[in-house]
């Protein structure tokens, strides 16, 4: 950026280490609008709020001078837009996944550099909602200190999410989403009328991420199911960040503080390991990527060396089923979370909603719960440590705990979270049901069925 400036001013700069370096980004390039962020790095916000967004400034300002190359990089970014528009619900939240969230709203600048380019592979109108209902969302959240600076966290401050690398300034980069101010007063991106997201599919899998993304419309709310990344370590809370089972719009995700206790470790979309006498849990890290297709996706990983998990994410319209299939040379000990829900200080509103293979944590604000399907499983509620999830201070968990003998065994459960109550009661009292039949598994939603091999 600052080479482009100097080209732009006609100062001298070092036009081979300019061409080097735009030569090294474009070979972390992958397929579908998608790059690695680095070389063996992971595809995240890295590409809309990084790459794409310096690459399409870079296209209006080298459009004559680089054509071939202004051009690869909105094709790029056209190829992208498509998977990143269903990242966002219709309230313009958009998934917290990976690192450096605390810039904030710069997880929106992508639709701002596609602005700025002048791309109409996209209604100007649409991409002018996603920009607005997104920077409203955001001013919707404590994220301002006293005295109006932006501070350290996601929703809310809080420094237990950070990375080593950020500083004060970090969550500024959020300034990135007002790149159309450098559009004069002309441009249609004033002018035109803002629009809403055009009509999505209801499930996308998305190959380069791993995502197998939900959009429940009636509850404004978009889970991405995730197959998984994984990220050596070296940046903090890798596995919270990449490797949990689902990622939601409403409801987020947490980070572990220590990995001693299930209320420390905060295990939402997790199962959690322990060998039975042991004090360290452990969670999906490294991982094999086995099936995805348009309604499931599954992966192999090993909590402990003897102790093989492969685990199954089938998409069910508002719920979404886990089934895991774990082969055991110890006795070990599970625990499985739905999704995290913001809870009351002093927990004067919660009501439950609870039988012997279930449990949902019910507020005015919403409802989360997880339904055992398959395996020996007691529901509870974890009141998890505070400033773990990213998205409200205090939450509560519901879970799924249980003990299993050296072996072969299945364990099964559907998880839901919602906002609206008459919406989530409706659902809670019609759970997914999971049946086997010669080693075929198979899940039944209303009159959908979906068959899922374990082998």
């Amino acid at each position: 950026m600052v080479d482009l400036a100097f080209e732009t001013l006609g100062v001298p700069y070092d036009k081979a280490f300019l061409e080097k370096t735009l030569t090294t980004i474009e070979t972390f390039y992958e397929d579908e609008g998608w790059y690695t962020d680095g070389k063996g790095g992971k595809r995240d916000y890295y590409n809309p709020f990084a790459i794409h967004f310096y690459g399409l400034i870079y296209s209006v300002v080298m459009k004559e001078k680089d054509p071939e190359r202004s051009h690869r990089f909105k094709k790029k970014s056209e190829a992208f837009a498509q998977d990143f528009m269903y990242w966002f619900d219709c309230d313009g939240a958009s998934i917290p996944y990976g690192r450096s969230l605390t810039y904030r709203f710069a997880l929106g600048s992508f639709w701002s550099a596609l602005a700025y380019a002048g791309m109409d592979t996209i209604p100007m109108g649409v991409i002018k909602g996603i920009i607005l209902r997104h920077l409203r969302w955001w001013f919707r959240q404590p994220i301002f200190a006293r005295d109006g600076i932006l501070t350290i966290g996601y929703a809310y401050p809080n420094l237990f999410m950070w990375e080593d690398y950020n500083a004060p300034g970090s969550p500024y980069w959020a300034f990135k989403t007002f790149l159309p101010l450098a559009l004069p007063d002309e441009h249609e991106f004033w002018t035109c009328e803002e629009l809403p997201l055009p009509s999505l599919s209801s499930t996308r899998l998305e190959r380069q991420p791993g995502f197998l993304i939900q959009r429940m419309e009636n509850d404004h709310h978009v889970v991405a199911l995730s197959s998984g990344q994984y990220i050596t370590p070296g940046f903090v809370n890798f596995d919270s960040k990449y490797s949990k089972f689902a990622y939601s719009t409403k409801f987020g995700f947490s980070v572990a503080k220590s990995p001693k206790s299930l209320a420390h470790g905060a295990y939402d979309s997790m199962l959690a390991v322990i060998e039975e006498g042991e004090t360290l849990f452990k969670v999906r890290c490294e991982h094999t990527v086995i099936h995805r297709d348009e309604n499931s996706i599954t992966s192999a990983w090993y909590p402990y060396r003897d102790v093989k998990v492969q685990t199954t994410l089938v998409a069910c319209c508002a719920w979404h089923v886990r089934v895991h299939k774990i082969e055991t040379d110890r006795v070990i000990h599970t625990a499985e979370g739905g999704f995290s829900i913001a809870r009351d200080t002093f927990e004067g509103q919660r009501k439950e909603w609870k039988n012997e293979n279930a449990i949902a944590a019910v507020y005015d604000w919403g409802v989360s719960g997880i339904v055992n399907l398959m395996g020996q499983r007691e529901p509870a509620l974890v009141v998890t440590e505070a400033n773990t999830n990213v998205m409200f201070p205090r939450a509560i968990l519901p879970t799924l705990k249980g003990r299993l003998e050296q072996g072969s065994h299945i364990l099964a459960c559907a998880v839901f979270a919602g906002n609206e109550r008459e919406y989530c009661e409706t659902e809670w009292n019609q759970p997914p049901m999971l049946t086997e039949e010669n080693g075929i598994y198979t899940v039944h939603y209303g009159e959908k069925t979906i068959e899922i091999s374990l082998d």
